[in-house]
């Protein structure tokens, strides 16, 4: 898939989050028949990202979640992804246990790793309307981050967490967007740049995580 081709988004910034700290099974149970209602009302582009802090042994006043909030929303408003559209993504910051769990039970991977990504891809019209085709919700999905395995990367790899962070996210949400680095050599290539120009255009540390795995 070219980088060129990929969807995004168009508007300005709008710090109009939902920021839960609540578990992820619950949250991917209960939130979606929730929050429906109330974004088919809404008519402007603003991205939406809903973040959850589901760890059992991280610190309560921790920031990191907020951090991340702020990140995933300058990278859904960064030139390179544009879109005529709204989009709502859902991050959750877990342990390993918990991703361990997550990636046996939809990827039949019975181990840890740093970074999941389930796509929704889900298109919501305003009251169902598809005539309103420029206010729609695009729902691109979940991505899940194991705060254990980030921590120990970005240790292993003299990064800041928040750096590493940064390079999953960015992992993670050119998943949601169709890239997949594990089909054929042609897509690796089109997600190690995907991975490179998004990182450099928000001026963010590191050369993507496809490459950091070579």
């Amino acid at each position: 898939m070219d980088f060129g081709n990929v969807c995004g988004f168009v508007g300005s910034l709008c710090l109009d989050v939902k920021l839960q700290r609540s578990g992820f099974r619950e949250s991917r149970c209960g939130r979606r028949q929730w929050y429906r209602a109330d974004v088919r009302a809404r008519v402007n582009l603003d991205p939406i990202v809903d973040v959850y802090l589901d760890h059992p042994n991280w610190p309560n006043d921790s920031t990191i979640d907020t951090e991340l909030q702020e990140d995933a929303l300058g990278l859904l408003n960064s030139p390179p992804v544009t879109v005529e559209h709204q989009r709502e993504i859902s991050i959750t910051l877990c342990d390993d246990p918990t991703i361990r769990m997550l990636n046996n039970q939809h990827l039949g991977k019975d181990e840890v790793t740093d970074v999941l990504s389930f796509p929704l891809a889900e298109e919501i019209y305003p009251q169902g309307d598809e005539s309103r085709a420029a206010e729609k919700l695009e729902m691109l999905g979940d991505v899940v981050i194991s705060l254990d395995t980030a921590g120990q990367q970005a240790t292993d790899r003299s990064y800041e967490l928040r750096d590493e962070l940064r390079i999953l996210l960015v992992h993670g949400v050119l998943h949601l967007l169709g890239f997949d680095h594990e089909r054929s050599d042609e897509e690796y290539e089109a997600m190690v740049r995907a991975e490179t120009t998004l990182l450099a255009e928000m001026n963010w540390k590191g050369p993507g995580l496809v490459k950091l795995a070579e």
